[in-house]
């Protein structure tokens, strides 16, 4: 009896000691390997945001982009350089000298603004606009050879005509005057037809009963009332 439990004494100490080699062997084993996300976050990340600022984009008139470079990464970025041409000359009037820039260095956390103006030339009524991502170029280490690439977003919008910005301008107004019950270009023209359908019955019904001896038309001359021929 004194020999059985001392066997299983020692076997329940030896299941326990090789359970605890197993769990120290992959403790060690996941502490020697390198996350590879972890590594990433450790080097550069660049995040790239273009936009437009002006709130409509008409033609003749300048409008402002703005390319936004955020590093998102745990150190700094080094060489860095951003082109943007996405504007065809076509459509757009710019200073291509303007849309790029370059910046030797992007600490962690920290952001950078490239800014210029294009001017559009047509495409007014067509479809929303949405040209090319900016391009941005750098290096994630300060001692490392590999160049990484950046691509920007692409934000679309309509490119207006003067005229369909004073259009807008008097639909806001007849919105505000009609308490919200005409906000839109066709409401107007439905709204127009009607009344000229009611003019042309009216206008109607009146020449008939005029002609029709309802009504007799007079014309006065010189204080005297003759009857129209």
């Amino acid at each position: 009896m004194a020999c059985s439990r001392l066997i299983s004494s020692f076997f329940l100490v030896w299941l326990v000691a090789g359970l605890t080699v197993v769990q120290c062997a992959e403790t060690e084993s996941d502490s020697d390997t390198v996350d590879p996300y972890d590594e990433q976050i450790e080097r550069a990340f660049l995040i790239v945001h273009k936009k437009i600022f002006e709130p409509d984009v008409v033609i003749g008139k300048n409008m402002t982009v703005i390319v936004s470079i955020y590093n998102a990464g745990g150190s700094a970025a080094y060489d860095v350089t951003v082109e943007d041409h996405s504007w065809p000359a076509e459509t757009f009037s710019s200073t291509a000298s303007e849309a790029r820039a370059s910046y030797p260095r992007i600490a962690a956390g920290a952001t950078v603004q490239l800014k210029y103006g294009v001017s559009p030339l047509s495409n007014a009524g067509k479809a929303a606009f949405q040209g090319l991502p900016a391009v941005v170029q750098y290096r994630p280490e300060s001692d490392s050879k590999d160049v990484q690439l950046a691509f920007s977003s692409t934000p679309a919008f309509y490119i207006l005509s003067k005229y369909q910005i004073f259009l807008r301008s008097l639909l806001t107004v007849g919105s505000y005057l009609t308490g919200g019950a005409l906000t839109s270009a066709k409401q107007w023209s439905n709204v127009s037809y009607m009344f000229a359908a009611m003019a042309l019955i009216i206008g109607g019904s009146w020449a008939y009963n005029a002609f029709s001896g309802g009504l007799a038309p007079v014309c006065a001359l010189e204080g005297i009332q003759l009857p129209v021929a």
